[in-house]
């Protein structure tokens, strides 16, 4: 089982991370939004994350699994050390003048078996950087060590492209017969009425998921396993510009999509007061994993 769980930025919302974390105590859990201003900062405050939830954050003696990001928002991955153990020469960072906000990626061993996951999240500005960084994310998605059997978890501030098998989008368009708004902006794509300039078809960008799902690299595993639609996003601002939206996502490599059994947020009053973005549980069949893997 690998699971997301996002802490937020405010410092003071902390102690209900931790208790989601515990209460939830996952295998993996991939961070994002870690605000921390300085790298030294980012190490500490990880550190403590794990120590408080009985986790483990060092891939190797004194190296922490997180990335230090620009703007003061960092990612990281802790994991259970009782089933868990980080693969040597595996992990990967990128942040600081490579990427607007962080992500981390690197390959664990779980029950005998090696898992690379990866934790990222996009910018809330910029729809071109957004899909800029999303072919940076497929290079770093398909070599080397996450080519067979990778999770990819993170806040893409972004719908995905996935369909149901009606064809229909799974993720329904949430700006349909909303007015414009200044920030709808950074979220959408519209066109423009050639006789009066009236701005019309206002919809998602959904650009970003299409490089990852790109040829099947990667697959939205909620919406593969096509159960019921639920938001992962919206719940502090139900009235907000975007309306409620799913934007936290799970992608996976095609070797591990079969073994996906569970993929939806963890919806509780301490996660819905924690974070504007609800945790989202990926739960995966690791026997079912491990044939996968060694038919290939």
């Amino acid at each position: 089982m690998a699971e997301y769980i996002r802490p937020g930025k405010a410092a003071e919302r902390a102690p209900l991370v931790e208790q989601v974390l515990r209460d939830e105590r996952p295998s993996v859990a991939l961070l994002q939004e870690i605000y921390a201003p300085d790298r030294a900062e980012l190490m500490t405050r990880v550190r403590s994350l794990a120590r408080e939830t009985g986790l483990e954050c060092e891939y190797e003696p004194g190296n922490v699994a997180a990335a230090y990001g620009s703007h003061d928002m960092h990612a990281a991955v802790l994991w259970d050390p009782e089933r868990v153990s980080p693969v040597e020469g595996t992990w990967r960072f990128y942040g600081h003048g490579e990427l607007w906000h962080a992500m981390v990626v690197g390959t664990v061993e779980i029950d005998g078996i090696e898992v690379s996951v990866a934790s990222y999240q996009a910018p809330s500005l910029g729809k071109s950087t957004r899909v800029n960084e999303s072919e940076r994310l497929v290079l770093a998605a398909t070599s080397g060590y996450t080519r067979d059997a990778l999770i990819f978890c993170g806040d893409f501030n972004s719908l995905s492209n996935a369909r149901t098998t009606a064809g229909e989008f799974y993720d329904p368009e949430p700006y349909t017969g909303k007015d414009p708004d200044p920030q709808q902006v950074f979220q959408c794509l519209w066109d423009e009425d050639p006789a009066t300039g009236e701005i019309i078809n206002v919809r998602a960008d959904r650009r970003p998921a299409q490089s990852l799902s790109y040829g099947g690299l990667l697959h939205d595993a909620a919406a593969a396993l096509g159960g019921t639609w639920e938001p992962t996003i919206g719940h502090w601002y139900p009235n907000g510009p975007h309306g409620l939206r799913r934007i936290d996502l799970a992608w996976v490599s095609t070797a591990v999509l079969p073994a996906i059994v569970g993929c939806s947020p963890v919806v509780t009053d301490v996660a819905r007061k924690a974070s504007d973005h609800l945790p989202l549980r990926t739960v995966v069949n690791v026997p079912e994993l491990r044939t996968r893997l060694a038919s290939r």
